[in-house]
């Protein structure tokens, strides 16, 4: 289970790019316990075949997925809404960073 904890701009590890959409917000979410080290496996296996929106760095998973004006959205989501999702979490905490958006 995922606890809300609070809302704002920017937090000190997601590096957010500037977003000039119609809407976008951002979460710091803290998960209730550490992630297992099989979810840490499944993480690192889609880094390392090169998932294009997964990527590992200094420490930090990053999770991140653009839709509309031309990109493909993905199942479940319409192909005329253009939207913008990301997350990004330290291998260990138990705090996720949520960004989202749409134009």
């Amino acid at each position: 289970m995922i606890l809300v904890t609070g809302k704002g701009t920017k937090s000190g590890s997601l590096q957010m790019k500037s977003f000039n959409g119609d809407y976008s917000d951002f979460f710091v979410l803290e998960m209730e316990s550490e992630l297992s080290e099989s979810a840490y496996i499944v993480l690192d296996s889609l880094v390392a075949a090169d998932n294009i929106n997964w990527s590992f760095y200094n420490g930090e998973y990053r999770f991140s997925l653009m839709w509309g004006n031309g990109m493909v959205a993905p199942d479940g989501e319409s192909p005329h809404e253009d939207r913008t999702f990301s997350l990004s979490f330290k291998k260990g905490s138990r705090i996720v960073n949520l960004g989202t958006g749409m134009w």
